[in-house]
């Protein structure tokens, strides 16, 4: 391989980061306190844990993730802790412990729904981010996500959602009203929802002709909807002429920015090229070794 071949090969996975950082959004960074009643009703009076500036967890996760394993009452504390904190660190720690233990304990998935399906969004947003800890062959975790979606109008919590769709083996037919909800969004008017929704096909959409989704969305006047598509292709392996000429277009085009160009010249590897096709690719991956990518 030649030397450019070797250095875009070498840093691949920036594509991925590339194409995710279009549409990623973050989490709420603050949390509204609960109803007084579920304070009350979760928050024991004794222990070291309820008394005031010292609600915290320790430092070593797997001890708080056995002690909230075998402790009900210390899920609880921690549960209505997570709700009402405020502090960052500390609701990240609350976090980090409760996903620990989130894959086996049914009581922490039903607090986590509860939390997501709350209509105050700061409180949905910490409900979403605990249900990342599920996969998706959880059916209730992909029905919340999927119905949500349906119901959603705002772009940037719509981001949020389609990007917490992982991939996931399940039955066609339980990943049908999901596919369905990709397919509607592949259309949606905003780019970022678009491009979220092109790259979570490639995992979910196996009943249709992906080369078609793929090659509607690298014509996207959008850039970000073009690189979700070329990372798409790279992801998938699909392949046809179109698809190629379509890649090549944007490796010669000026008005391509170097990280488009990169990406395609990243996917191009993996097709045969012709000897005026290698010509292109070789030109564009020169500049893409010495130009600056995109942010």
């Amino acid at each position: 391989m030649s030397r450019s071949g070797t250095a875009i090969a070498a840093t691949a996975v920036v594509v991925a980061g590339i194409a995710i950082a279009w549409f990623w959004v973050p989490r709420s960074e603050h949390a509204p306190a609960p109803p007084a009643a579920q304070t009350a009703s979760q928050s024991p009076a004794t222990g070291p844990e309820a008394s005031p500036g010292s609600r915290s967890v320790g430092d070593d996760l797997d001890s708080e993730v056995q002690r909230l394993r075998d402790d009900p009452t210390y899920l609880q504390r921690l549960l209505a802790m997570y709700a009402s904190e405020t502090d960052l660190d500390t609701r990240g720690a609350l976090l980090a412990v409760l996903r620990g233990a989130a894959d086996d304990n049914e009581e922490i998935l039903r607090f986590a729904l509860d939390l997501a399906d709350d209509p105050d969004p700061a409180r949905h947003s910490d409900g979403l981010a605990l249900l990342e800890a599920y996969p998706l062959d959880n059916a209730q975790v992909r029905e919340l996500l999927t119905r949500q979606i349906g119901e959603e109008d705002d772009p940037q919590m719509l981001g949020r959602l389609v990007g917490m769709l992982e991939a996931a083996v399940v039955p066609t037919e339980d990943a049908a009203p999901l596919v369905e909800q990709l397919t509607r969004l592949r259309q949606h008017p905003d780019p970022g929802v678009r491009a979220a929704s092109v790259m979570q096909s490639v995992s979910w959409d196996k009943g249709s002709d992906l080369e078609e989704v793929l090659h509607q969305a690298i014509l996207d006047a959008a850039p970000q909807v073009r690189q979700a598509a070329i990372g798409g292709i790279t992801a998938s392996g699909a392949r046809s002429p179109r698809l190629k000429d379509a890649l090549l277009a944007i490796t010669a085009d000026p008005a391509s920015g170097n990280d488009e160009r990169f990406a395609a010249v990243l996917a191009l590897q993996d097709f045969p090229l012709s000897r005026a096709e290698y010509a292109i690719y070789l030109q564009a991956a020169r500049m893409t070794e010495h130009g600056d990518h995109d942010h």
